[in-house]
């Protein structure tokens, strides 16, 4: 979890954008990857094989069905 922390709301505050990245809440911008691997469960065979679903970018759907 520390390192989810590092990785979003750590960064949002050292870019002084706290309030509108580094979330998931309603206003905030949404930049993600999905994959279809389960970074926290699956094997590391399987997360070594991930692809990339989508790509979302200040919101929109720019890699992926949309």
């Amino acid at each position: 979890m520390i390192a989810l922390k590092a990785l979003t709301v750590n960064v949002a505050y050292q870019l002084n954008e706290e309030n509108r990245l580094g979330k998931l809440k309603v206003g905030y911008v949404a930049n993600m990857s999905v994959f279809d691997a389960d970074f926290l469960k699956d094997d590391m065979a399987k997360i070594y094989r991930a692809s990339t679903i989508a790509t979302i970018v200040d919101g929109q759907v720019v890699y992926g069905q949309k």
